[in-house]
């Protein structure tokens, strides 16, 4: 398998038909496996994790995290690095709750 050099330095490993999935699975097989194997573990072991009302429960509990990172990403690639997001987002949840 040859590899390509670019400008840069870095090396392309990425021959010309691929896909990027199999981009993703060269690199991070181990992770992806192991997480396949928890997930599978996790099922066997607590049958009510696959329950839809669980794993909407858990998409919910998700989301506040992922407003906040999006919220947060906007945030530093306007170079205006601010690292009391967390802090306000405690002070909502205790206020809210």
């Amino acid at each position: 398998m040859s590899t390509s050099s670019n400008s840069a330095g870095s090396v392309d490993t990425l021959p010309s038909g691929a896909s990027p999935l199999a981009q993703v699975w060269r690199d991070y097989r181990v992770i992806l496996v192991l997480l396949v194997l928890m997930l599978v573990a996790t099922t066997v072991l607590a049958p009510v994790f696959f329950n839809p009302q669980n794993l909407i429960n858990v998409a919910r509990q998700a989301s506040i995290t992922g407003v906040v990172a999006v919220g947060m990403t906007f945030v530093i690639l306007t170079a205006g690095i601010d690292l009391s997001v967390g802090a306000i987002l405690a002070l909502v949840g205790v206020v809210l709750s």
